[in-house]
Formats: C-alpha cells, structure tokens, sequence
C-alpha cells in the first residue's frame, strides 16, 4: 500500500477494470467494465463485457456494493445479466494498492448446483481530466493480450494508432498462437462513449473492446475463443531507437494462460547501444527451478518503437522475441520462435 488507513471513502471515483480466470468448467473468462463508486458502498450502474469461454456479451449492466474491513482490505460484490444465462452475483476480496489502484479476487463458495467462475484483476481510477471521445485514442500505445487456445497459451503484441483520433485506427501486431507465429496488419474504426468504453470494429476478434483509464491506456477484452485479456499502454518518447531501453529493468510474465507456462522473473541492464546483460530465475513446470541463469542479448528498435530481440536463450527463456517499447521505462515483449516446439507463449513485460 502507499499508505495506511483506507476506507470505503477512498474508493470514490469512476474506475475501469478487468478480472480474468475460469469458468466452473475450467474454461476462460473475462470481465472488463467501468463502474462508479459513490465512496459510501455502492457501485452505481455501470458496463462491462463478459467473454466466457467464446461466448461473447457486450454492454451488460453492472451494479454492486462494497465495505472495508481493515485499513487496507474490503468486500464487494457486483451484479450482471448475461444474455445467455441468470444473473450473476459475485463475491470479491479487494486490497488498496492506493485508492487509484486496488486488486480483486473472487471469494464465492462454488456447489454443482450454485456454479461460480474464478476471477481476480485490478481496478484503476480513470483520469478526471480525460474526456472520453473520439480524440482519447489519437497517437499510439502498445497493446498486449493473453489467451488459450485449447490447453495452450496464445498472445499477441503490437501497436494500435489513430494518426488523426478521429475514429479510423490501425493495428499492427505480431501473434504467438501456442507456438505459431504470425505477423498481421489490420485497419478498422472505433466508436468511444462517454464511460470511457471503446467498441472496435475490424480490427480482430482479440480486440472487440477497451475500458480507458486516460488516454491510449486501459484494459482491452476480445470477443475470440481464445478470451483474449490485456492491456493498452501509451506510447511517450518517440521517436525511439536502441538508445530508448536504457537503464536497469526488472523482467517478469505476469499474465497467465495456462499451468504449463514458464514462471519467470529477473533483472536485465543495458548501456542503450543495443546490447543488455542481466539474470533470470525460472521455473519449467514439472521440473525443478533453474536460478541464476546468465541472460544476454542483442535487439534493435525501429522508431515506431517495434523491435527485435535476441537472447543467449538460457532454459525456457526466448532464442527471438518482438518488442514493443511503450515509453523508455517500458517494453513488452512476446516469443518468435516457431521452430523450438514451445506451445507455452506468453507477454514478458520489462519494467523500471
């Protein structure tokens, strides 16, 4: 927490959000919406989008409540109609990162008779400053989503830019489909309410929609059966170049699809001149961990921020990866290796 003493107070706002898990037959889900919370227990009426193992809902209205029990930790629950089913009421155990940024996990008791999907993620404050129109996408920002296809994971990086925020958009993007790699480039339109949801229009299945936090950043939702989840970051610093990752990063892969993915963490440095060193820990499941690897590598950056990247490949770790470089604080990354029969892709985020 950045601070102490939280109370129902602190959440007060309107704040977008994305929960991510399984169903109760261990398929994906998602919810991603925007909710108001009027500081004093209830989440006034809001939207969200529920993909639930391809099964796609958009636009549901969302209600709910909510109450602290400590200084840092409170209870909610929220409210939807799924089209294609009953409501749904679902219990979720909050805690204040700092009231812009509070994370979720869903505390239901599940029978055979009374079923309850798992979910867990993070709600953020949207921008009081930001007026949610067409404009809030003009520029670019790096998008990444995660997914299964089947029992493998599937993810995708790239970058979603409106030269003009008028409503037309481009995204080009490369995809890790369980070890298939495919690079795509799409052109569409987006429409964008005033909650700050973004509805897409032909740019793929893996981006139906957005809720914003400000401008080009929030959470993105996919209406494919793959139940993509993600985030939209915005691009800062351009134009980049090999000098734009410099510094030290701490390297991780928060976002999950499968139990069969390499867990990972690390710390990784680089002078800028397109070389980095570092270390990483891993663990591969079934297997034992593999500590104190030695990670190095070589990557190039366009100035759109794109690049590439290639490692000494160390266990489980990447020969080839994309990057994108969402400011120079920030790169996402996902694998390119096609060839070395690794079904397990997933977004490899470096931070510092």
């Amino acid at each position: 927490p950045t601070a102490s003493g939280f109370s129902a107070a602190n959440l007060s706002g309107n704040y977008a959000f994305e929960f991510s898990g399984r169903d109760f037959l261990a398929a994906p889900a998602v919810l991603a919406g925007v909710v108001h919370a009027d500081g004093t227990g209830t989440f006034s009426p809001g939207t969200a989008d529920f993909n639930d193992a391809s099964v796609y809902s958009s636009q549901l209205s969302l209600t709910g409540t909510f109450f602290t029990v400590s200084s840092v930790e409170g209870r909610a629950s929220v409210v939807f109609q799924p089209p294609t089913g009953a409501s749904m009421t679902l219990t979720f155990d909050f805690n204040f990162v700092s009231p812009q940024d509070i994370l979720f996990m869903e505390v239901d008791t599940g029978t055979s008779t009374s079923p309850f999907p798992r979910l867990s993620g993070e709600m953020l404050l949207q921008d009081s400053s930001t007026q949610f129109n067409q404009s809030v996408l003009l520029g670019s920002g790096v998008v990444t989503g995660t997914g299964l296809d089947s029992t493998n994971s599937t993810v995708f990086a790239g970058i979603l830019a409106s030269t003009l925020g008028d409503g037309n958009a481009t995204l080009s993007y490369t995809q890790n489909d369980a070890g298939t790699v495919t690079a795509n480039s799409l052109s569409g339109t987006y429409q964008v309410l005033q909650n700050g949801r973004v509805g897409f229009t032909n740019l793929g299945s893996r981006l139906a929609a957005a809720y914003l936090t400000g401008p080009n950043q929030g959470f993105i939702i996919g209406s494919d059966a793959a139940v993509t989840y993600g985030r939209l970051e915005q691009q800062t610093g351009a134009p980049y170049s090999a000098s734009s990752i410099q510094g030290s990063y701490a390297l991780f892969a928060p976002k999950v699809a499968d139990t069969d993915v390499t867990n990972m963490t690390g710390q990784v440095d680089s002078t800028g001149a397109g070389a980095f060193s570092g270390t990483l820990d891993e663990f591969i499941p079934p297997s034992s961990p593999s500590m104190d690897l030695s990670l190095s590598g070589s990557y190039t950056v366009a100035p759109d921020g794109s690049g590439m990247l290639t490692t000494n490949r160390p266990t489980g770790f990447p020969a080839n990866l994309v990057l994108y470089v969402v400011s120079p604080s920030s790169v996402r990354m996902i694998p390119t290796d096609p060839g070395l029969g690794d079904p397990q892709p997933q977004v490899i985020f470096l931070n510092h």
